[in-house]
Parts: C-alpha cells; sequence; structure tokens
C-alpha cells in the first residue's frame, strides 16, 4: 500500500514537472506565497474584528515603520546571492558539507559569507538603534495618541524581532547562490 502511495505521489510530481515545470523549489516558493496571501487575509479580518479603530491605527503605522528596514538591507543580498554563485560555480559541494576545488574560489566564497553576516549584524544594530528611538519619538508625540493602547513593548519587539529576522537575510542569500534553493524555498516557506 505504501509503495503504491509512493508510486502515485511520484507520478504526480514528475506529471506537474512536465505540464507546468514545477519542481520542489519552484513548489514550496510558490506555497509560501499563496500561504502569505492567505495569512495577510486572515490577518486583516483579525485585525478589523479584534482592534479598536485607535489600536489598528497604531498597528499599520508600526507595519510602515518597521518596513523600513529595506533602507537598511540596500538590496546587498542581491548581490551575495551573486557573488555566492560565482565563486560557487569553481567548487564541488560534497556530502557531509566538505568543499573541493579551487582554493582561492573557496576563500573567495568563505568571504562572502563573513562579510554578510558581519554587514547585516551591523545594520541590524544600527535598525534597531534608530527605530527605537524614532517610533518612541514619534508615538509619544502624536496629536491623537490614545492612552489605553500600550505601544511602547510592542514597539520594542517588533523593532527587535525585525532585527532578528534581518539577521536570517543573508544566510539564505549565500545559501541560494551555492545552489541551496529548494532548500532555502523550504526553510522561507516554514518561516511565513
Amino acid at each position: 500500500m505504501r509503495s503504491e502511495n509512493q508510486l502515485s505521489l511520484s507520478r504526480l510530481r514528475a506529471y506537474l514537472k512536465h505540464m507546468f515545470g514545477l519542481d520542489r523549489s519552484i513548489s514550496f516558493t510558490i506555497l509560501g506565497r499563496f500561504w502569505t496571501a492567505t495569512a495577510s487575509i486572515l490577518t486583516l479580518l483579525l485585525i478589523a474584528h479584534y482592534l479598536s479603530p485607535n489600536e489598528q491605527g497604531y498597528y499599520y503605522t508600526f507595519n510602515s515603520l518597521a518596513a523600513l528596514q529595506i533602507v537598511f538591507e540596500l538590496g546587498f543580498s542581491f548581490v551575495i546571492l551573486q557573488l555566492a554563485a560565482h565563486e560557487r560555480a569553481m567548487l564541488t559541494f560534497l556530502p557531509r558539507g566538505r568543499i573541493e576545488g579551487n582554493p582561492i574560489a573557496l576563500s573567495r566564497l568563505a568571504s562572502v559569507l563573513q562579510k554578510a553576516v558581519r554587514w547585516y549584524f551591523v545594520a541590524g544594530v544600527l535598525m534597531a538603534l534608530t527605530l527605537i528611538p524614532a517610533g518612541q519619538y514619534f508615538f509619544a508625540h502624536l496629536r491623537t495618541q490614545d492612552p489605553s493602547v500600550r505601544w511602547s513593548l510592542p514597539w520594542c519587539l517588533l523593532v527587535l524581532a525585525t532585527m532578528l529576522a534581518f539577521q536570517i537575510d543573508p544566510i539564505f542569500s549565500f545559501l541560494e547562490g551555492c545552489g541551496f534553493v529548494e532548500q532555502v524555498a523550504h526553510r522561507r516557506l516554514v518561516q511565513a
């Protein structure tokens, strides 16, 4: 029975790949996008139902200000992906995490990862040090501030969570550049 199910699942995968060009990487990416869209709609419904209009204003303002992380990212994830892919072309990834090939390319690949993680750490700290006080100032000086809304701790926690999620970006970009597209797509689906 189990082998029949595996066989039919295997046939379904082969059919989808042949008809639509869907491999596991693309499937995980599509599922991630679908889940993000579905979760966004559910979140909107929950916000409209459970939050007061003033709380909704804070929620949407929080998201807008937290989106400023893109200023700190500066498109470096695409650069990291390209650099890693360029160096990976001269290397062979073996089981158990071993890498063989051109020692200069290996050194440059390691350097890309080290510098990317270092830059994103510094940018994440700068982001937190900028957004926390900016948000505190912004929300404290709102003319329509509602004293019943406790926004300070949630704001700080949102910025810190955004900073931590920001730290994952260079690692995912690096791994995608090294050819681990399916694994990264799966992790992004789980993360979403």
